[in-house]
């Protein structure tokens, strides 16, 4: 079996423009640095609603943080295990790095999908 686990989305990214000004950019990196401090993230990557998924090792290798956010001890480390056994697989998939890849698998492939699912195309054609 060829197994490829899918790194959908592929995980958060910021930018801070270089035409700012001094004190924009500053306060953009004050920002992004706050978010990013193991003290902010551990909060945020608890909390479905925020759209974080844990990142940092330290998040990965202890299940204190999702025990005290509500998960079972077995569920805190079912979780982790299963995000760090996709992102360590050597075959991991992640999103397409193509222009247009949102249009395409957000509109086009669901589509395509569900026309197939409907029996409106098959593989053949």
């Amino acid at each position: 079996m060829n197994f490829a686990p899918f790194a959908a989305f592929g995980g958060w990214t910021a930018a801070i423009s270089k035409t700012l000004d001094d004190q924009k950019k500053q306060a953009a990196y004050d920002f992004l640095s706050y978010m990013n401090q193991a003290e902010q993230s551990n909060v945020d990557v608890t909390m479905g609603w925020t759209g974080y998924n844990p990142y940092r090792n330290s998040q990965l290798e202890d299940t204190a943080l999702w025990v005290e956010a509500g998960f079972s001890e077995g569920a805190a480390t079912n979780y982790l295990s299963a995000i760090k056994d996709s992102l360590n697989h050597p075959n991991m998939a992640s999103d397409f790095r193509i222009p247009g890849a949102q249009q395409y698998t957000g509109v086009v492939l669901d589509r395509e999908l569900a026309r197939f699912l409907a029996g409106e195309i098959s593989v053949e054609h």
